[in-house]
């Protein structure tokens, strides 16, 4: 396992560096792996040099991206936003926070909020910091029967340096979210029997091209987005739930989950207009399933998903 720490803070500016610190800023990350896209290399003809060999290639820009899953779980008190919101803000995200009560996160279409990134690698001989500005995302929720919520996220900006540094002690909390058992899961008020559901936000986020910038790349801008997602009911009679008949009359539905959890780690969804895209057969315990997929659309402005910690 190669040891690595994680830290985000929202930016002011866009691009500038909000010097994230081990103290306040630290996120529990799994799966973190990083790379970089958007590659340009200018390639240079044989010309005249009598040869079929080529001039070398010239680096012209890139950007950076990163990815990983966090745990959905609450901070431990109501109403405080836990660590990892920072992931969820810079994802098209907007937070909202009842003091003492909850904390909800709903996509929204303007506004959003940017973070600086600093992620520390264990290489041979020491560790490196990579800094990473102006960081934008994408992030999913998967809930599985008696599993933690996990949210894959991928996240890009614009690496301006990399250091040697010591591995810095972050301040994390470890406690587990909660796991995804009683939840219950309706859709339009029926109570169906699921192992699984799965929300994507589906966000595009491109970076607009800049000749201004050292890396030929300016703000990385979330300019769509598609929230979809799939589960597996089990097949009922049509008197009891007509599956095939809503899938084929595109019947819109409202889905809800929770809360699951205790007190301050309690995390619930809201979808209030899911519409099926997909439906195909499949198979849990020897019993039929359908394998559903679905659009979530808004209900009342940027409302086509809430999650909601209490």
């Amino acid at each position: 396992m190669i040891r690595s720490v994680l830290l985000g803070k929202d930016e002011g500016p866009y691009r500038v560096d909000s010097v994230p610190d081990a103290a306040n800023d630290a996120m529990l990350v799994g799966d973190l792996s990083w790379g970089f896209d958007g590659v340009r290399m200018v390639k240079r003809p044989s010309m005249t040099l009598g040869t079929l060999d080529k001039l070398a290639d010239l680096h012209a820009g890139d950007y950076f991206t990163f990815s990983g899953f966090i745990e959905v779980r609450g901070s431990g008190v109501a109403g405080t936003p836990p660590k990892e919101g920072a992931i969820l803000r810079h994802c098209g995200m907007a937070q909202t926070i009842v003091a003492l009560t909850s904390v909800a996160y709903s996509p929204v279409s303007q506004g959003h909020l940017s973070g600086s990134y600093y992620l520390y690698e264990e290489v041979q001989g020491g560790v490196v910091r990579f800094e990473v500005v102006g960081c934008r995302g994408d992030i999913g929720f998967d809930l599985a029967t008696a599993d933690g919520i996990r949210a894959p996220f991928t996240m890009k900006g614009h690496l301006v340096g990399i250091t040697d540094v010591a591995m810095p002690s972050p301040t994390l909390i470890t406690a587990p979210g909660p796991k995804v058992l009683s939840s219950a899961f309706t859709i339009g008020g029926y109570s169906g029997l699921i192992s699984k559901l799965n929300i994507a936000l589906n966000g595009d986020v491109q970076p607009d091209e800049d000749i201004n910038q050292a890396n030929g790349y300016g703000e990385m801008i979330i300019g769509d987005r598609d929230v979809s997602g799939s589960f597996d009911p089990r097949a009922m009679t049509i008197a009891a739930k007509d599956f095939i008949g809503e899938f084929r009359n595109s019947t819109a539905s409202a889905i809800a989950v929770g809360p699951v959890g205790a007190p301050g780690n309690q995390v619930a969804f809201a979808l209030p207009a899911i519409t099926p895209r997909e439906l195909s057969p499949g198979e849990r315990a020897g019993k039929r399933t359908y394998e559903n997929g679905f659009g979530a659309a808004a209900s009342s402005g940027d409302d086509s998903m809430t999650m909601t910690l209490t």
